[in-house]
Parts: C-alpha cells; structure tokens; sequence
C-alpha cells in the first residue's frame, strides 16, 4: 500500500512534521482508516455532511475561535467576545451571554458565510443566492430593530426572521457548539393557565360578537345575491313564455332583499321595483290545450292533474256557472291523471260536482296560476293520462300518487328554501 504523504510537505512523512507522532502510529492509522467499517462510517459522514445546508466558512477554527480574529480585524467590536469562565478550555469558555447573542448572532452567521475575493474583500459568493438572499434580509432587521420599528419574541432574532424558522432546541446557528437554545435566548417565559383563562375570559364576549356579526353578514350578502340571480334568471324566463302566472308572489314577497337586489327585479316598466303585480289572464281568441294544476297543501308544490281546453274569453257562461270568478279560466276538463279522481276541485261546479273526475268532460272555473300552456312548459314527458272509461273505476278508493311538478313554481319554492338560513339569523 503507498503511503499518501502530506499536502505541501512532499518530501517528509507525518512522524517527520509531527513529533507527537511515531512510524507506527501512522501505520496502525492507515490500516484501521481502510477497515470495511471504517470506509461504511466514512462514507455514511461524507452523505450526512453534504446534507448540510448553507455551511459556514470558518474552517477549524469555528465560530468560538473565528470570533477573535473578526474583532481583531475590527469586523466585530470588542464587546462581542464571550465572557471567558475559570477554565481555559475553548469549550468552556461558551458561557453564552443572552444579549451578547441576541446583538450579534446574525451579524456573526454573516461572517462566517463569508470569504475572501481576488480584491481581498470579504464578502459572500454571490453564486450562494440563498444565503446572499438570507444575509440581506438579516441585515435589513438588524435596521429596523435599531430604529425601533421591529420586535421579536422569545427565542427570536433577525436571523430567524430572515431563514423563515426557528433554531432547533438543541442547538443554535452561528453560536459554535455547545449552546442551546436556553444558554442562547434565556429560558422561555411560561404564562399560568390563570393568566390565559382571565385574559380570554375578558376577550370572549367582544371576539364572539366581533365573529358573529361578520359571519352573519358574510352570510346575508352571500344569500341575497343567489336568490336575486336566481329570481332575475326565472322572471326573465317566464316572461319570454309568457307564463309570468306561475310564480306564486306570496314567496316573493316573503324574502328579504336590500335595495339593490329589488332594483335587479324590475323587469317591466309596468312593474314596481318592490312588488310584482297580480297575474292577469291570456286573451284566448280560439280553444287552447292546457294542463291543469293543483296545489300540494303538504308540500306547497303544484301538481298537474289533469288535461283540458281553455275556452275563450267572450264572456259567455254554462248553464251551471251562477258567475265568473276574478282570475280564473274557464275550462273544460278532457283528461284526468292516475290518482286524482277523487281531487277536489278549486270551484265546485254548480250542478253538484266537487271533485275532478265527476267534472271530466264538463266546464269547470280554474285559477290562471295554476293553469299551464303547452308553450310555456318545460317538462320533460307528460303524465300517464287517464281514459273516460276508466274514470268509474278509480273512484273507488285510489291511492293518490302525485305526478309531474310544475317547473317553474317548484324552482320558486327552492330559492324560498334557500332563504330560511337568512331568516334564522334575522329571528
């Protein structure tokens, strides 16, 4: 095995330069430096060592030893030596004073990054973007600090600000080994529960009213904005069909919407911007096909029921209508659906009949909300229509299953739904 000779000293071996030193001490050293396990510690040092992340500079000397050639160069005051205890040892003389610390950790760390250029000026490699980044924002705090404009908590300093985290518990950057964060920044001030229970209990109601209030109003805004979008949305739809009828106005006006949100409401000149006018009935020249629709007392939706033909409005009556009622149409019933034979009619005919099927083939009177145009629907299949023949068979006790919904009085019904969270908060 050839024997590596010293770095400079290439004519002499270690025991020549080193008097401390023997011939077979320096064997002895290279054999066990070659052992297997010594090559797999080695190693396993070189993998933990490149792991370090922005290493200082300071050579063999470290922070403790580096410190007084700094203040000898004049780069560090006097005053930033450590108090050196009765023991002579380096290590012991790390008897870390907390303001000496807190004054000049990060000027140190400074330091430490830095090296000497072609011009023989310290200065740090401006190839290391993360530790010149690091360095420039310590020393902008270190500023602010001395200008009174900044502060820092326990166990913080500029360069902790600068790095983005705290220094791990058992050891401190740019205070050399041997310094916790204790003998660093002074052990932490720890509160009584006593003093945090006093200070939240004098907190709590103002921070609980101060959350609410927002959190309410948060909610408000939030709520008006979707029922007026959505009600904006439906209005529109309903007048391009012409079935403006549909929407049941007491929903409407149950809602609470601000000003602005009214003001998105006036679809017509002929409509106020805080009400919608009462629905008025088609001026039918001709018979109209329709479907006839009832309202669900249980789940407030409208139900279609049955089919029918709208007559026209020349003012002529059947025998069995004593008068005609203010919006209503006048109908005759052509169809009725699985399971409302036995449905009470909205106006019971003259000659005797209150419910659906006994008024099948007849005219009956039917509220125009609840009266729906072929034109103006949007459902997607048409109920199961029922026969004539098959009338008399359903009215014996049949179960009542409700049907197709009436589109746009099911939406309205959801947005009032939607309003109940506003409500709540308003009670």
């Amino acid at each position: 095995m050839k024997e590596k000779k010293p770095k400079n000293q290439t004519n002499k071996m270690p025991w020549d330069v080193y008097n401390h030193i023997t011939e077979d001490d320096w064997k002895t050293f290279v054999k066990h430096y070659f052992l297997p396990e010594s090559l797999l510690r080695s190693e396993k040092a070189r993998k933990s060592a490149s792991c370090n992340k922005n290493p200082h500079r300071t050579g063999q000397k470290g922070y403790n030893r580096k410190r007084l050639d700094w203040i000898k160069d004049g780069r560090l005051p006097p005053d930033a030596a450590l108090p050196i205890s009765s023991s002579s040892s380096v290590n012991s003389s790390v008897t870390s004073n907390v303001n000496r610390v807190r004054k000049y950790r990060s000027k140190e760390w400074i330091l430490a990054h830095q090296v000497q250029n072609k011009e023989g000026k310290w200065e740090i490699d401006p190839n290391n973007r993360e530790v010149v980044e690091i360095a420039t924002k310590a020393l902008e705090y270190i500023a602010e600090e001395e200008k009174g404009n900044l502060s820092f908590e326990q166990g913080e300093d500029a360069l902790t600000k600068a790095i983005g985290k705290k220094d791990h518990r058992g050891r401190v950057k740019g205070t050399g080994g041997m310094v916790g964060i204790k003998k660093a920044f002074g052990p932490c001030i720890r509160h009584s529960r006593s003093d945090h229970g006093e200070a939240s209990s004098e907190n709590y109601e103002s921070i609980r009213a101060s959350v609410k209030k927002e959190f309410e109003g948060e909610l408000e805004k939030r709520v008006e904005k979707r029922v007026a979008e959505a009600l904006q949305k439906q209005l529109s739809t309903l007048l391009k069909t012409g079935q403006l009828n549909s929407i049941s106005t007491p929903i409407l006006h149950d809602l609470h919407l601000n000003d602005s949100a009214r003001v998105d409401l006036d679809v017509s000149a002929t409509r106020t911007t805080r009400h919608i006018l009462v629905p008025q009935p088609r001026e039918l020249k001709e018979r109209t096909p329709c479907r006839l629709a009832l309202e669900d007392k249980v789940s407030g939706n409208n139900i279609v029921v049955a089919d029918g033909m709208v007559q026209p409005s020349d003012g002529a009556l059947p025998q069995h209508f004593t008068s005609m009622k203010p919006g209503h149409y006048k109908v005759q019933v052509d169809f009725v659906y699985d399971g409302h034979v036995d449905d009470i009619l909205p106006v019971p005919t003259g000659d005797g009949f209150t419910n659906l099927g006994g008024a099948l083939g007849s005219f009956v009177q039917w509220p125009i909300h609840l009266v729906i145009f072929e034109d103006g629907e949007d459902c997607t299949s048409p109920p199961k229509k029922k026969s004539k023949s098959n009338v008399s068979k359903e009215r014996d006790g049949s179960s009542k299953k409700k049907t197709t919904v009436l589109a746009a009085q099911k939406k309205t019904t959801d947005l009032a739904s939607k309003v109940n969270p506003l409500k709540l908060i308003r009670t």
